[in-house]
């Protein structure tokens, strides 16, 4: 017997090709790695129907402890029923606390370092129980310290919300700007 390669069939011939680049490229990581690849979707594909029965087995439950829950507890309690609005509007400062925020307000100011020469309010009744205090503040200043006072003002006093900026530059290259901030702060009026 020789040793030529007449002797190999062309299937062999083919899977000797490809064992040889397969070597050569991939080596045995890439074998590795593609058992594992094998590996992951067998049980991916075994697994899969096993943990679908779980998981609807758990949203059962969950359902069924909720059930239990709405079942023992009273059907119409008193926080239930109540108007979410009055919440948040109990939350709010009374009418008659009006001069100490304001004062809060122009403490915040002076902190700030953005000089508020003078103020306009403006009282409007919303809803029965709702009143809304407009503010309009002329501010002069740099930027960065008239945007840590609005941030200020906003963190401090959750009460109150920005309804707008109106800043503007003199000139283009002026270091200062000057406009007006104009502030909504929400006070709940107490009944009579």
């Amino acid at each position: 017997m020789t040793s030529d390669s007449s002797g190999v069939g062309p299937w062999r011939a083919r899977a000797n090709r490809w064992r040889w680049r397969w070597s050569r490229t991939m080596g045995w990581p890439g074998l590795l790695g593609m058992a594992l690849c094998t590996t992951a979707a067998v049980l991916a594909w075994g697994v899969r129907p096993a943990i679908a029965t779980s998981r609807v087995e758990m949203l059962r439950a969950h359902v069924a402890r909720l059930d239990a829950a709405t079942r023992q507890a009273p059907a119409a309690s008193d926080a239930a029923a109540r108007d979410p609005r009055d919440a948040v509007r109990d939350s709010l400062p009374s009418v008659t606390q009006r001069g100490r925020v304001i004062g809060e307000l122009l403490v915040l100011l002076g902190k700030g370092g953005v000089s508020a020469d003078q103020a306009e309010y403006s009282a409007e009744d919303l809803e029965p129980g709702l009143v809304r205090l407009r503010v309009v503040l002329p501010v002069e200043g740099a930027y960065g310290p008239t945007r840590r006072l609005v941030g200020d003002i906003l963190n401090a006093m959750p009460y109150a919300a920005l309804d707008a900026i109106e800043l503007e530059r003199s000139s283009a290259t002026a270091a200062s700007l000057s406009g007006r901030l104009r502030f909504s702060l929400f006070f709940r009026r107490e009944a009579p």
